[in-house]
């Protein structure tokens, strides 16, 4: 399973597919994986199910290319600002996609693309802090905001001193990457959210429908909050504490580790693998937590608690 899943990541980055797009599509296959394999299907049979990932990565980028509009992803310089020493950044979106990538021409950048008004968002740049707002949309129309709404990507540069980030989206999605950070708050509603190889500092995530991904990323403390949506995490350090709540909402956690954390889920499902915190609380109603690792390296259960889900912390040979 695993050399599938890495041969169709390395074959979907061939076809210039997002970060997020690839992650989206590896969370499905593992998931129609396991499913497979909890229904007793063997290696041979898994690998005649789901074909050659070249082929799937093929066929998944013509089938983007078909729902792609004429025109999108060319971005176009909005403001630039000559930063100071250190910076906060706040915006607060709606519809609009939010990309977040280092500068490289020393400025802090705003680049924006789509077919809505620029004139109608609110930008500043004022007593180091960056702000980012878009207009409000209600009334019997606002089902027609989001081809109106732009998308935005904010470029800083390295030597900036990121001292916090705060951004709230109601449904686009947003995008963090190569990012050094005191402090980060996201929250969201439907948006999806990808966060890859950062440094985040004390990070606070909400969502409510929608998906958070978080990969080869290190943090000082990381606290969770889900409703409907997933969560996925691998490749990450946190120092301190890791906090994972979820309402109906499953949790994968790969090769990660932290010092302590505590999963509390009423009916989703979390799952640990190769994850090693020192010492975690477990507590579940119905949904399932388990930690599955090859090695015993003494974890300290402080409590363990379900009505009816499997609460467990196991040591086994997954080979």
């Amino acid at each position: 399973m695993k050399k599938f899943l890495n041969d169709l990541r390395e074959e979907l980055k061939k076809q210039n597919l997002t970060d997020l797009e690839i992650e989206d599509i590896l969370s499905d296959h593992e998931e129609m994986i396991q499913t497979a394999i909890d229904e007793g299907l063997s290696e041979e049979e898994l690998a005649k199910k789901f074909g050659d990932p070249k082929k799937i990565a093929e066929d998944l980028a013509d089938l983007g290319a078909k729902k792609e509009s004429p025109g999108s992803g060319a971005y176009e310089s909005w403001k630039s600002f000559d930063p100071e020493d250190t910076l906060d950044v706040r915006t607060e979106m709606v519809d609009e996609d939010i990309r977040y990538r280092p500068s490289d021409n020393g400025k802090i950048n705003v680049l924006y693309s789509g077919k809505g008004t620029i004139g109608q968002y609110e930008l500043t740049y004022e007593n180091k802090q960056l702000f980012l707002k878009a207009p409000k949309r209600s009334g019997i129309f606002s089902f027609l905001s989001r081809s109106k709404a732009l998308d935005f990507i904010i470029e800083v540069p390295k030597d900036v001193r990121i001292t916090s980030v705060f951004q709230k989206s109601v449904n686009g999605d947003v995008k963090v990457e190569d990012m050094k950070t005191a402090s980060f708050e996201l929250s969201t509603v439907n948006g999806d959210a990808l966060i890859n190889k950062s440094e985040l500092g004390h990070a606070k995530m909400n969502g409510v429908n929608g998906d958070l991904h978080v990969t080869d990323t290190s943090m000082k403390s990381l606290k969770f909050s889900l409703v409907n949506g997933d969560l996925s995490m691998s490749g990450c350090d946190v120092k301190e504490a890791l906090n994972v709540q979820t309402v109906s909402g499953d949790a994968s956690i790969k090769d990660s580790t932290c010092a302590e954390c505590g999963f509390h889920s009423v009916s989703g499902d979390i799952k640990g693998e190769e994850f090693y915190p020192k010492k975690v609380s477990l507590k579940s109603v119905s949904g399932d937590i388990i930690i599955k690792n090859k090695e015993d390296r003494g974890i300290e259960i402080v409590r363990k608690k379900s009505v009816s889900g499997t609460v467990d912390v196991r040591v086994e040979n997954q080979e």
